[in-house]
C-alpha cells in the first residue's frame, strides 16, 4: 500500500515546472516502480528478495558509468558474481539483464527528451562505452521484449 500512496500522491502533484522537479519526480517514481516489480517477483526466501531489491537500487545509482559491471554490482552487493546470478535465478532476472535494461531505458530517454542529439552523446550518457555498443543492447533488448509478447497468451 505504501507504494500505491505514493504513486497516488505523485499523479495528484502538479507539472514541475522547472526539469530539476521533474527529474526529481522521475526518480521517485523509477523508485516506487522498482517496489512494484520487487512485490510482483516470485521468491522462494527473503534473502533472495532483499538481493533483489538491492541489485535494482545498486543499478540505478550506477548505471551511468560505462566501466560498471556485472562484476562490480556483485562486489558492491557483497558477494560473488555466482551466488549473485544464484540469488537471482528464481526471479528470472540476470545482474547483466537488469543493468542492460536500464542503460537502454535512459538511452531512449534522451533521444526522446532530445531527439537531435547525436549517438555519440546518447552513448555515454546513458552508460555505454560506445553508440555501437548502445545500438546492440537496443536491439537485443527490442527483440528480447518481441519475443516475450509473442509467447504470452
Amino acid at each position: 500500500q505504501s507504494v500505491l500512496g505514493l504513486l497516488a500522491a505523485a499523479a495528484k502533484r502538479p507539472q514541475p515546472s522547472n526539469p530539476q522537479s521533474s527529474s526529481s519526480l522521475r526518480a521517485l517514481l523509477r523508485t516506487a516502480a522498482t517496489a512494484l516489480v520487487v512485490e510482483s517477483r516470485d521468491f522462494s526466501n527473503q534473502e533472495d528478495t532483499d538481493t533483489f531489491a538491492l541489485v535494482h537500487l545498486i543499478v540505478e545509482n550506477r548505471f551511468h558509468d560505462p566501466s560498471f559491471s556485472v562484476d562490480a554490482i556483485a562486489r558492491e552487493a557483497g558477494l560473488s558474481r555466482r551466488a549473485l546470478e544464484r540469488r537471482l535465478r528464481d526471479s528470472g532476472a540476470t545482474p547483466g539483464r537488469m543493468l542492460r535494461t536500464r542503460r537502454v531505458q535512459k538511452a531512449l530517454e534522451l533521444k526522446r527528451e532530445m531527439p537531435g542529439l547525436p549517438a555519440s552523446e546518447v552513448a555515454p550518457r546513458s552508460g555505454f562505452a560506445s553508440p555501437v555498443t548502445m545500438r546492440r543492447a537496443i536491439a537485443a533488448e527490442t527483440a528480447e521484449q518481441e519475443t516475450n509478447q509473442e509467447t504470452r497468451p
